[in-house]
């Protein structure tokens, strides 16, 4: 089941899919940021980008300073934009202009003023809920101990740039007056933040109370500029520090323990990063009709995520449209790795050389399919809610999986279910994969009801998380 969570399936319009495997190891990305190179002459202020694999080789795009007339510490990437904020002026009286940029022509700036008194340090885009948020600087504490260093988690309007206080950053404990300032931020692809801390540990983020978790120490230090942004092709933190010396290095640090290891230098002395992005190989989960308060919104962001299933288009997952016999068979060929197949095809409307062809025939001989008849198997057909299960229940066979049921009685619904399909879907209640529908007159199974997509992507959350240890 572990292949199952690597699983790159490709869903275009025509519902076609098309392979796509997950190496092991890590694909290199490119990454980006505003670079000043010296900050004693005019020469400061450009664009740049590196390979993770080789940050010391620069790639130098134009000067945002010379466009801006003024500094830039934040930056982050949203659907094909680039979106920050630069500070005009100096401490305690600092005020901000955003501004926005096409991805593929980050010198084509619009700039909006705004009315924000403080400086955004750095910028992270939440693509579960469609948000940017921020890191601010927002004026002197109360205290000695938090004078110049008093921060606040704030979201960002894309529209017009103004700066919503979501709360201010307080450190989870007695810091007996040390300074305590976060100057990073990062959104992993299931909304999680993670901020550094002037104490050298690694923070979680919670992105609605601005509540700080502890997770662990990094091993470097964290005092001077700096900025992180997430991998989205790797599932990784990344990291733009400055060293005591004044050296710039990549990072990757750990969510788990906040440890961090050295990539490599960023380019040459003096090479100051900030505002440090990547423009992810696949779009993170944007669909604009999947909204967080339907029952399948997790199914759906959780197969889209751990590549299972991809959108319709661009920003829709089209959660009711119905899924082929062919679709579903082809998950699960293709969480096996796409083995090679031979033999004799025993479905007369299975083409060869079609998409599905190999993944069909596979689960024939597997024994996960029978068709819909002797030598039909309907690929194009919408799969029906006890095929779904049935499919499943034979592929769990094949998998070595438990397959215990339970009594079906409680469902109003229950004698309609297929004689073939009844251990199948005993087996899917019992194992919590399939849990029916409710309504006033009742519970039901519907199990000649279609299975749509967010059906589909429910059920196939619950069944990978349900065996992932197997």
């Amino acid at each position: 089941m572990k292949r199952l969570i690597a699983l790159l399936l490709a869903v275009c319009l025509c519902m076609a899919v098309t392979p796509a495997l997950v190496s092991a190891d890590s694909t290199p990305v490119t990454l980006y940021g505003y670079a000043t190179y010296s900050l004693d002459t005019d020469v400061s202020g450009q664009w740049v980008s590196f390979s993770d694999t080789n940050p010391a080789s620069l790639t130098k795009y134009g000067s945002l300073r010379d466009e801006l007339g003024q500094e830039c510490y934040a930056a982050a990437y949203a659907r094909g934009m680039i979106y920050g904020y630069t500070a005009n002026g100096s401490a305690p009286s600092t005020t901000s202009t955003f501004w926005y940029a096409p991805a593929n022509d980050p010198m084509d700036i619009h700039t909006i003023k705004t009315s924000f008194t403080g400086q955004i340090e750095d910028m992270a885009y939440d693509y579960t809920h469609n948000y940017m948020y921020g890191i601010a600087w927002i004026g002197e504490g109360s205290t000695e101990a938090t004078k110049y260093n008093d921060y606040a988690l704030v979201s960002c309007s894309l529209s017009n740039g103004a700066v919503t206080l979501i709360g201010r950053l307080c450190y989870p404990g007695d810091n007996n007056g040390v300074y305590f300032n976060l100057k990073t931020l990062a959104i992993d692809s299931n909304g999680k933040g993670y901020v550094l801390g002037s104490d050298n540990v690694l923070y979680a983020l919670n992105l609605s109370t601005a509540k700080l978790t502890r997770i662990g120490p990094i091993g470097y230090s964290s005092e001077y500029v700096q900025s992180m942004c997430w991998d989205f092709d790797n599932h990784r933190l990344l990291w733009a520090r400055e060293s005591d010396d004044g050296e710039w290095g990549l990072y990757e640090v750990s969510t788990a323990t906040g440890a961090a290891k050295l990539l490599g230098k960023i380019g040459t002395t003096d090479t100051e990063i900030v505002g440090l992005y990547m423009i992810p190989t696949k779009e993170p989960f944007i669909f604009r009709d999947v909204d967080e308060s339907e029952w399948y919104f997790s199914g759906v962001r959780y197969c889209y995520n751990t590549g299972l299933m991809n959108g319709m288009s661009l920003s829709t997952f089209e959660p009711m449209t119905s899924t082929s016999r062919a679709m579903v068979v082809t998950i699960l060929y293709r969480s096996e790795g796409s083995p090679s197949v031979s033999g004799e095809n025993p479905f007369d409307d299975v083409a060869s050389g079609e998409w599905y062809t190999n993944a069909v025939v596979w689960a024939a001989q597997n024994g996960i399919v029978n068709g819909t008849d002797e030598s039909i198997f309907e690929p194009d057909a919408n799969i029906t809610r006890e095929q779904l299960a049935a499919i499943l229940y034979r592929y769990a066979e094949y998998k070595g999986y438990p397959r215990e049921g339970v009594m079906l009685s409680g469902f109003s619904d229950a004698d309609m279910v297929s004689e073939y399909a009844l251990d199948a879907m005993s087996w899917a209640v019992g194992d919590g994969i399939i849990n029916g529908t409710e309504d006033a007159f009742g519970k039901y199974l519907d199990p000649q009801g279609f299975a749509n997509r967010a059906m589909i992507a429910t059920i196939l959350m619950r069944f990978v998380t349900n065996h992932s240890a197997g």
